[in-house]
């Protein structure tokens, strides 16, 4: 277990106001990569602000995680990219962690990730053909998408 201390002495929010007024603390910890054969466990003391912009109570961010994340940045990075070449059941045993954990950090990346705008452009969809047999459709697109302007 590693013990962090935080220097920064004012609370930024997420919407951008910043005060050294501390609502609260607690201490909190994050799952980080391995070293060796040894669990990395960071813990640090966290605090929340009352955000007057806002009128809300909020967790300050911390840089090695994500927010709302009990895993560091790095491991997140690393089960997603994982994700993407083998199956969860290797990933759940090579970082010992749980299906439900690997399902959290890949559904919480992607978000982060997440272009919302990626599909602004897209007016129409075409799909060539649906079939069906044994009483189970299986959705066949072979369509294509069409752009605005094109």
């Amino acid at each position: 277990m590693v013990d962090l201390v935080r220097r920064a002495k004012r609370l930024r929010c997420p919407c951008g106001w910043s005060t050294r007024a501390v609502y609260d603390r607690s201490t909190r910890s994050w799952r980080g990569l391995d070293l060796g054969a040894a669990k990395l466990i960071l813990r640090a003391e966290i605090r929340r602000l009352s955000c007057r912009r806002c009128g809300r109570v909020r967790t300050e961010d911390v840089p090695w995680a994500r927010p709302g994340a009990r895993f560091t940045r790095d491991f997140e990075d690393v089960v997603v990219w994982l994700a993407q070449r083998m199956d969860q059941t290797a990933i759940t045993r090579l970082l010992r962690c749980s299906w439900e954990a690997v399902a959290n950090i890949v559904g919480r990346v992607v978000a982060d990730q997440f272009d919302d705008a990626r599909l602004d452009e897209v007016y129409r969809i075409g799909v060539d053909e649906v079939s069906y047999r044994k009483g189970v459709s299986d959705f066949l697109c072979k369509g294509s998408v069409h752009l605005k302007g094109t």
